[in-house]
């Protein structure tokens, strides 16, 4: 192989764009709890539900916060695996967000929508069966809040409807989500079986050259050494002969 007068820069081992999801995640939850703290420190939740139970919902809120705080570790570390945890952000979130609904007043308050990011999140992490089944999980949690935040009344049809619809949007961003993932996945697959091929490629390039008879020597635009064969160090007196 050709000898190499100007050394290569190590590579730069970067974060994986799965791993930066996930701590982007861990972000806009504590930003989002920090307002609606706010809202209920300055009494705004009562202006905007009507039927809201406020203690509930700040009870939920710092509980919420505190596991957040806690759920941080285990992403800086990345253990364990990024599936599981994926699957516990979805689960707190979900768990969390549907409290908030029931404290709010139900699905009719508006807070259902909260639970669509987190279905995003983990779509865009999982597989796409695992994708179908947090969907499915976010829609039947919000039918299950709704059973208790209107029972024993359960004949509002309005209710369960909107609820519906809430879970249809689940299903149809879980599905968008996964395939965004996997197309983008394929592409970075491709990417480096492209690049594996080109090293390839160019270690041929490099042992071809440097077997020639010919000398070759290859100078940058700086008058930097690149490249240069046996053939050319001979004749330069450069290497061993």
């Amino acid at each position: 192989m050709a000898s190499r007068v100007a050394e290569r820069k190590p590579p730069v081992i970067a974060v994986t764009d799965d791993w930066r999801l996930l701590q982007a995640q861990n972000v806009y939850r504590l930003l989002l709890l920090a307002l609606l703290i706010s809202l209920q420190q300055a009494g705004t939740l009562d202006l905007l539900f009507e039927d809201n139970r406020p203690q509930l919902f700040y009870g939920v809120c710092i509980v919420y916060a505190l596991a957040a705080l806690c759920i941080l570790i285990p992403a800086l570390y990345r253990r364990p695996a990024l599936n599981a945890q994926a699957l516990a952000n979805f689960a707190l979130d979900t768990g969390a967000i549907v409290l908030l609904v029931f404290a709010s007043g139900g699905v009719a308050g508006g807070l259902g929508i909260l639970a669509i990011p987190p279905v995003i999140a983990a779509s865009l992490l999982l597989s796409t069966r695992l994708a179908m089944a947090v969907a499915a999980m976010a829609t039947l949690a919000m039918f299950g809040e709704e059973v208790l935040g209107h029972y024993p009344n359960l004949y509002s049809t309005s209710n369960f409807t909107g609820t519906g619809v809430l879970g249809i949007t689940f299903f149809i961003t879980a599905g968008v989500a996964n395939a965004v993932a996997r197309r983008a996945r394929a592409s970075e697959a491709l990417a480096l079986r492209v690049g594996s091929e080109f090293e390839d490629l160019a270690r041929l390039n490099e042992t071809v050259i440097d077997t020639m008879q010919t000398g070759v020597l290859v100078v940058d635009a700086g008058d930097t050494v690149r490249a240069l064969n046996h053939a050319a160090a001979r004749m330069l007196h450069c290497g061993p002969d």
